[in-house]
């Protein structure tokens, strides 16, 4: 209704009022107080719009738009409160968006803004996103005429670091170009250079000038001409003063509340040297006055240091440098892990060590690792006046060494027998009567490797090694160790071979054993004849005999028995099957007992993964885990996360055994453990053997069923033979004869009883046995017997029926049933039972 109410109230007053000059030509415009509208409506004259107390006037002589009570002009979001004609995208613009009025030039773009709303009322000259009450770019300058048409032209801009700058001059007509800054008496600040301030603070002075002409930097109350707070700067300008730019010069700071003067050129990042020189020319650090050019300390002190050339931390003996102290000159190192050394250049870049004293008091020459209190690499010579060719230097009781002429004809000797030079050329180590040329009478360390008898020092023990046969105490009788600690412990044990660090490390009196590799058979104490060959290859206990463990940490668990690889092995194998001794002539005690298809039929096959980690907790019972032990678990880890993944096809030992045990079955194929805590094992190649006799049991079978099947395809086409003779007859007859026929044949069904073969069969769960009885009968039974003829089961029946049975709890095979009608078997069947 609003919508038409306009242009109602005009056709009205049009009508009314023609004789005002109303007019509506034509042309469709319409005109008030004027007959040629030149627009769709034309007013000559004023106009009110609204109600009698708010409204909206059009003056009439003027044209001027008023607003009369609470009438408002109202400008939409986002759009122009005024326009201009001539240029649409200049003029006046109401920014909803970000609250605010925009002067826009003919681009569009706002050159000046005046925020809306309560937290953005700044004013922007150039800037469209004001922070502070007036805000202009930064090259845009806020102030007077700068050409100076005045005398003290200020002008404020506002560059991109937010400094205010300011250029003052005197004279007309003339660009600034200096600071003036004027206050009443000398208690102000006169320049107050600051950071961190804000609108209501005063912010860190960084550098002041105040009344008094005093400076400050870093201070804002400056004391002095110049005060400097912490640090100050003289560069390497011509006067020896500050430098005007940066670069080289000369610093003085404080810093940790101690004072320090140094030299350095930031601009490349170099240090400078720094020269001191007096009159004299003499330098002093410390009281007194410097008598030498470099004079430190004069006066006496309690401590040790003089000169710190490194420390790492303050006290009077642990840095590098010089002191003196109870009338001795220090030359000081902070530890014992420390050294001296003594260098002479031989190039430009190149030194050559001459002689090291270490922090522990050894000194090499020659030698940068010195052994002893002297350890010289190279010849010695020492001169006193007695020395000559052929001479020994020889010490007397106090030490004192001289030179002494050595004998001539007899033999060299050296503390005792010890060793000992024989006049043939033999030279003896703890014999006096060297039977070759290098006779040792006992064990050798070469090297560090001991090389003999062992402890009990028998003549057919072997040992090289350090450590090996260390205990060998009663045991002299052919034992060899070769490696670190082999048979370390060995007390009475013989005819042992170790072979490897630490193999065979635990044997006490265990005999005939041979380890071969790394802690091979390191739990062996007392075991026999025992062979391990492979890295951490070893028996389960140390009491086993006979037990053979093959393959890096492989682990027998029982006397007389062979372990090839780890829990870890993933295949063992070689271009033929396995061989098993299988003479006539040594087997004894045959018989044919083996079970077949009741034994094959009770086992359950499966597939399963195996616990590798499970086994290596098991086998690593009693195992040394040390760091390489440790290392090697580390290295085979990810083999052994692929072999857990492998999936095996084959039988729960346990479930076997439990099914043999069932059958009174002695199976060879289940190796049982000889513990507790033992491992249950399977021989699958000893499954060949009931399977072949299950086979033999399915032959037999068939056999019987196919002699049966055969006698009852005769049966049945006898029946067919008399079934078409009879057909042939009724064919053939007249009435009379075939009725006598029929007559006759219908006695003779109903006085039949019939027993037929049970479906399915064979089977596994029931069975059907369909059978027909004579119409005049006193009882009649099936009968269910086995193969020789014990009875099983036994049912009463009657009419034409089926009889069901079901497996229960019969044992897989084949078994006989019978039709028995008044005491008299009227048939029998075979059936054969699977699981």
């Amino acid at each position: 209704m609003k919508r038409i109410a306009l242009p109602l109230l005009f056709l009205t007053a049009g009508y009314i009022g023609a004789k005002a000059q109303n007019t509506f030509p034509a042309t469709g415009r319409t005109g008030i107080y004027t007959t040629t509208p030149a627009a769709s409506l034309q007013v000559k004259g004023g106009a009110r719009i609204g109600t009698l107390t708010n409204y909206t006037n059009i003056d009439s002589t003027t044209g001027n738009l008023s607003f009369g009570g609470n009438a408002l002009y109202q400008v939409g979001n986002n759009k122009f409160a005024f326009q201009s004609a001539s240029q649409p995208s200049a003029g006046l613009f109401f920014n909803a968006t970000n609250l605010r009025y925009e002067f826009r030039n003919t681009a569009g773009v706002s050159v000046l803004n005046l925020g809306a709303g309560a937290s953005n009322n700044f004013l922007g000259i150039g800037n469209t996103t004001p922070i502070t009450q007036l805000a202009n770019t930064s090259s845009n300058i806020i102030g007077s005429d700068f050409n100076g048409v005045s005398p003290n032209s200020i002008a404020w801009a506002t560059n991109a670091d937010g400094f205010t700058v300011a250029t003052y001059n005197a004279n007309a007509g003339v660009k600034g170009n200096g600071l003036a800054v004027k206050i009443a008496g000398n208690s102000g600040r006169l320049l107050d250079l600051s950071v961190g301030a804000t609108q209501n603070g005063a912010g860190t002075s960084v550098m002041v000038v105040n009344g008094n002409g005093n400076v400050g930097i870093g201070t804002s109350a400056p004391v002095t001409t110049l005060d400097v707070k912490e640090s100050g700067w003289f560069r390497n300008n011509p006067g020896g003063l500050l430098a005007p730019s940066a670069g080289a010069g000369l610093r003085l700071t404080t810093e940790n509340n101690i004072a320090s003067i140094f030299g350095y050129d930031y601009s490349t990042n170099t240090a400078l040297n720094l020269l001191l020189a007096g009159s004299g020319g003499n330098v002093g650090i410390g009281p007194g006055i410097p008598t030498a050019p470099l004079q430190i300390a004069n006066a006496a002190t309690s401590g040790n240091k003089r000169i710190v050339m490194y420390q790492d931390v303050d006290n009077d003996n642990e840095f590098y440098g010089f002191g003196i102290n109870a009338n001795q000159i220090r030359y000081q190192v902070d530890a014992v892990v420390s050294d001296h050394v003594f260098f002479a250049g031989t190039s430009p870049t190149t030194s050559n060590e001459l002689m090291r004293i270490k922090g522990t008091g050894l000194v090499g020459i020659g030698t940068s690792a010195p052994a002893a209190k002297l350890d010289i690499a190279g010849n010695i010579k020492i001169t006193d006046g007695t020395e000559g060719a052929g001479k020994l230097l020889t010490s007397d009781a106090n030490g004192l060494a001289s030179w002494t002429a050595a004998p001539s004809a007899s033999p060299f000797i050296i503390s005792g027998n010890d060793i000992y030079n024989s006049n043939t050329g033999n030279i003896g180590i703890g014999t006096a009567t060297p039977a070759a040329k290098l006779d040792v009478n006992g064990d050798a360390l070469i090297n560090g490797i001991t090389v003999g008898r062992g402890l009990s020092n028998s003549l057919t023990n072997t040992a090289i090694g350090y450590a090996n046969l260390a205990y060998n105490n009663t045991g002299n009788y052919y034992n060899t160790a070769i490696g670190f600690a082999a048979l370390a412990y060995n007390g009475s044990g013989y005819y042992n071979t170790a072979n490897g660090a630490q193999a065979l490390v635990n044997n006490s009196s265990g005999y005939y054993n041979t380890a071969n590799g790394f802690q091979a058979l390191y739990n062996n104490t007392i075991g026999t004849y025992n062979t391990s060959i492979g890295l951490f290859s070893d028996v389960a206990s140390g009491a086993l005999t006979n037990a053979t463990a093959i393959g890096a940490n492989a682990t027998v668990d029982a006397s007389n028995k062979v372990r090839i690889g780890s829990p870890n092995v993933t295949s063992i194998g070689g271009q033929v099957s396995w061989t098993t001794f299988s003479d006539g002539r040594y087997k004894k005690n045959i018989k044919e007992d083996v079970k077949g298809l009741a034994f094959i039929n009770s086992l359950k096959p499966i597939t399963y993964t195996v616990d590798l980690k499970g086994l290596d907790a098991y086998f690593d019972n009693n195992r040394k885990h040390d760091s390489a032990y440790e290392q090697i678990k580390k290295d085979i880890k990810p083999g052994v996360d692929e072999a857990s993944k492998i999936v095996y096809n084959g039988f729960i030992a346990q479930e076997v055994e439990a099914a043999a045990k069932k059958l009174n079955y002695d199976f060879s194929g289940v190796d049982k453990p000889k513990s507790k805590d033992g491992l249950y094992g399977l021989r699958y190649s000893d499954f060949v053997v009931p399977l072949v006799k299950a086979v033999q049991e399915l032959s037999s079978q068939n056999e019987k069923l196919k002699t049966e099947n055969e006698g009852q395809q005769k049966v049945n086409a006898d029946l067919q033979k008399q079934i078409d003779d009879l057909k042939a007859m009724i064919t053939k007859g007249n009435a009379a004869s075939q009725s006598e026929v029929s007559n006759n044949q219908t006695a003779a069904e109903s006085n039949a009883a019939s027993l037929k073969q049970n479906a399915p069969n064979p089977f596994s769960r029931s069975t059907f046995i369909s059978f027909s009885l004579p119409k005049q009968y006193t009882n009649a039974q099936i009968l269910i017997t086995d193969m020789t003829g014990k009875t099983i089961k036994q049912a009463n029946v009657s009419g034409s029926n089926s009889l069901t049975v079901a497996a229960g709890s019969l044992a897989s095979g084949s078994y006989k049933y019978s039709l028995v009608v008044d005491g008299k078997i009227m048939g029998t069947k075979t059936m054969v039972l699977t699981r």
